[in-house]
């Protein structure tokens, strides 16, 4: 439990948390022998969002399925763009703010635990 507070704490007392996704083909990192694609976000995505801090997430497929990228969260595809919207959003408090409490209202809407167990149990028994 420890762990989670300080991670959390963490998360809140920063202005802006990069979430890197691993790579579906490093097979140092997983075992993903069947080379698959990965596509959906990481939990982090919505443990960044749920501490209402703005994060810069390397671009997935699927992510806009869970968040509005430029509105409640950022996305980014290169190092360059990665320190492009670093730069942007350290000078630009307001905004910076502003994507963040969407990202914070979404998360707290849309993606929590309950939700999760919601949609399998429907599934489960439609």
């Amino acid at each position: 439990m420890a762990g989670l507070v300080e991670t959390s704490e963490v998360y809140s007392g920063t202005k802006i948390v990069i979430n890197l996704h691993r790579s579906a083909f490093d097979d140092t990192v997983n075992n993903n022998t069947a080379k698959i694609a990965a596509l959906s976000p990481n939990p982090r995505t919505f443990e960044i969002s749920a501490s209402g801090t703005l994060q810069l997430v390397d671009t997935r497929g699927d992510i806009s399925s869970f968040y509005k990228p430029g509105l409640e969260i950022e996305t980014f595809s290169n190092s360059d763009e990665l320190m492009d919207k670093m730069n942007y959003y350290l000078s630009h408090e307001m905004e910076r703010q502003k994507i963040a409490l969407r990202g914070l209202e979404r998360t707290f809407q849309n993606h929590m635990y309950s939700h999760r167990l919601n949609e399998l149990l429907n599934y489960i028994f439609k």
